[in-house]
């Protein structure tokens, strides 16, 4: 019989260490769990340090660290790099001897007198690694082997610990969180509702809050100062008590239904106070929540002081517009009693130079002249006051067509062109052969033309020169320019400048140079006259237009004014007819007898003007002095024409020519309105009326023989 044995003692010894260190760590749990297993397993290992190291952010720093029969705290592991972290890197790291010869940068190593080092990797349910667990000794580990089996065994309790740990500590922090914000919260609430009762009491509007029913619940200081209650009366009354209008009795409809659908308007109504009486008020309700409950919350104000400001300014509009109407009919008076006799002025001096009373000495012609320019003058300044007069009204309105602008120009220099032969002024132009049409209105325009051309001609001086020039180009900023950018146009606009060599203009003037009534020195005014109104209708018609106008000047060198117009893409026009005093030609009379013209006129002296003119002319004159006489004379005979005046006494020209064309027998003949009413809607009001023409006074002859022409036949006309 043969035997053999083996010796397992180094086994059995294994085994009770295992079974040593479950039982010395089996009672310990928690955070308590790692000081108890790094103690338990230097001693089962029989080792001089074993450590337990947590990984966070990248670093690893010491849970639990045993040695030398006692804690350890001095363990930093701050160098880089250390044998933990290379068994992070490859989950187990064994070194059997001169581990500090392996690391050399570790102080802690050396600090430990440490030989030889055996770690493991700690890794959490997702496999991540989370920590580390090592024993190190002075002296080659003994049986590694057993010791690696062991660490294995307890890595994963370690691990599993730890995480368990991380998570406790998550979830505490989280409730920590959690209930930090709860406490937040409640303060910012209770903090909010103490702010909202601060805001409540303290409101300058009354506030009331009611419930889904109309039930008042609670109202501030101020709808108790309104309304007469005191807080206890005020709270479980009815809102419709209060506000007992349609709009919160509606048939079928809750008052919550009706305050949802005026939500967050404002509305005005009336609110009856406890004494009855019933006071304005502007309102506005809301729905809000409160515990899952609807609260309607009332917002109003006494519009006492409001109301009777609107009554006033009710009131005071009202005067306005009497003021206003006041104003036009003496607009339309002042022209009517300064035309008619400037019509008599001009007319007669217009007859007496084309030698309709007989032959004139050379004397009596210039004299003729200077009534002629003076009257002219006159016309001019009752013109321009006029035309301010009816744009500050708002009373100017634009016919805005696509216009050519180099005719426009030309036109506008025929004006000035004997001015400036007299004073031997050279006039040049610049306009390009290209130049689109643009629209605008060309009577209005031409009139800031020779307003700024006959400016140019009176301050240049003798043997100066004068240059208009058109270009379109980029909108741009100007200098001293009165009037607002074109900044909702086109980025392109027409540009038409009057550049001079006169006297210029001092820097400091040029903010006054566009008021109206205003000349910047009296000294020009005594030398220059003028009165201060034509720059003023120049920016209020470049206004009309949407445009601009800009000056550049320098005393002694010159000064340059450019009108800026918008510039857009328009339809081919239709043909444009020319304006009346570019088609007049003279007409030599030969003294044929040939149409009849009823004159019907209460002035004499413009009857004595017209018909004394017209009968050189060779037409027949029938004289009206007002509308009665007109439709009387009428009955036996039949004019081919009929010149009208608008205001007269008894029966006025207007209902005078509605009378005639309601009249089978007279319902054909041509009427020319002649009145000195230039107001805005006189023309629209005359032709609607059924005049075929208006010409305002003070008429030129030649212009009225010429209109009178276009609505005769040929053969009626003087030859």
């Amino acid at each position: 019989m043969i035997g053999t044995h083996t010796d397992i003692s180094d086994r059995k010894r294994a085994e009770a260490q295992l079974q040593n260190l479950i039982a010395g760590t089996a009672a310990a749990t928690g955070r308590d769990f790692f000081p108890v297993l790094v103690q338990h397993l230097a001693e089962a290992l029989d080792v001089t340090y074993a450590v337990i190291l947590e990984l966070e952010q990248g670093q690893l720093h010491p849970l639990a660290f045993w040695g030398k029969d006692d804690w350890q705290f001095t363990y930093s592991h701050d160098s880089d790099p250390t044998p933990c972290e290379r068994s992070l890197e490859v989950g187990l790291y064994y070194c059997e001897s001169g581990v500090q010869q392996a690391f050399p940068h570790n102080p802690d190593l050396v600090a430990l007198e440490a030989e030889a080092y055996l770690g493991i990797a700690l890794y959490n349910s997702q496999g991540e690694a989370i920590g580390n667990l090592c024993i190190l000794d002075h002296q080659p580990i003994r049986a590694p082997q057993r010791a690696e089996q062991i660490l294995r065994v307890f890595a994963a309790r370690v691990a599993a610990e730890l995480e368990r740990q991380r998570a406790r500590t998550a979830l505490e922090q989280l409730n920590q969180a959690l209930e930090t914000k709860v406490a937040e919260r409640t303060a910012r609430l209770q903090e909010r509702e103490a702010h909202y009762r601060g805001l409540m009491a303290g409101a300058g509007d009354g506030i009331l809050l009611c419930d889904r029913h109309g039930t008042v619940l609670e109202v501030n200081r101020k709808a108790t100062e309104l309304l007469g209650y005191n807080q206890d009366e005020l709270e479980g009354i009815k809102f419709q008590q209060l506000c007992p209008i349609e709009a919160w009795s509606a048939p079928n409809e809750g008052f919550e239904q009706r305050v949802m659908q005026l939500s967050c308007q404002v509305n005005d109504s009336e609110f009856i106070t406890k004494n009855g009486q019933h006071i304005p008020i502007s309102i506005s309700t809301s729905v809000i929540e409160t515990q899952g409950e609807p609260i309607i919350q009332t917002i109003f104000r006494d519009i006492s002081d409001r109301k009777q400001a609107e009554a006033m300014l009710q009131q005071t509009n009202a005067e306005l517009m009497r003021a206003t109407r006041l104003k036009d009919e003496f607009l339309a008076n002042m022209s009517h009693e300064l035309r008619t006799p400037l019509n008599a002025i001009l007319g007669m001096t217009e007859g007496l130079q084309e030698g309709v009373f007989g032959a004139i000495s050379p004397k009596q012609t210039k004299a003729l002249q200077t009534i002629e320019q003076a009257g002219q003058h006159l016309l001019q300044l009752i013109t321009d006051i006029l035309d301010v007069a009816k744009i500050e009204a708002g009373q100017m309105t634009l016919e805005l067509v696509p216009t050519a602008i180099a005719p426009l120009c030309n036109t506008s220099l025929t004006f000035v062109k004997q001015q400036a032969l007299k004073k031997q002024i050279q006039l040049d132009t610049r306009l390009p052969n290209d130049l689109p049409k643009v629209d605008l209105d060309e009577r209005r325009i031409r009139q800031v033309l020779i307003n700024l051309l006959n400016n140019a001609v009176k301050f240049t001086p003798a043997g100066g020169c004068i240059t208009l020039a058109a270009h379109i180009g980029r909108n741009e900023a100007f200098p001293h320019s009165p009037t607002p950018p074109l900044s909702h146009f086109s980025p392109y606009s027409l540009q038409i400048s009057i550049t001079d060599t006169g006297i210029g203009i001092p820097p400091e003037h040029l903010d006054r140079l566009f008021q109206p009534f205003v000349q910047i020195d009296g000294a020009l005014n005594r030398q220059y006259t003028g009165t201060g109104l034509g720059l003023a209708l120049v920016k209020r018609i470049m206004e009309l237009h949407q445009g601009t106008v800009t000056v550049n000047s320098e005393v002694g060198v010159g000064s340059c004014f450019t009108i800026t117009l918008p510039y857009g893409e328009s339809d081919p026009p239709a043909k444009m007819q020319p304006d009346i005093w570019e088609t007049v030609e003279d007409s030599a009379s030969s003294g044929h007898e040939t149409a009849t013209v009823l004159m019907v006129e209460d002035n004499d002296a413009d009857v004595c003007t017209v018909s004394s003119y017209l009968q050189a002319r060779g037409y027949q004159i029938l004289v009206a002095n007002d509308g009665k006489e007109a439709l009387a004379l009428l009955q036996n005979q039949q004019p081919d024409l009929i010149l009208m005046d608008i205001q007269m006494p008894d029966k006025d020209g207007l209902e005078t020519i509605q009378y005639i064309r309601r009249n089978r027998a007279t319902v054909n003949i041509p009427i020319i309105a002649l009145t000195a009413l230039v107001m805005k809607g006189d023309r629209d009001r005359y032709l609607a009326a059924g005049a075929n023409e208006y010409l305002s006074k003070p008429v030129k002859l030649r212009q009225l023989a010429s209109a009178i022409q276009q609505h005769l036949s040929p053969s009626q006309c003087p030859r």
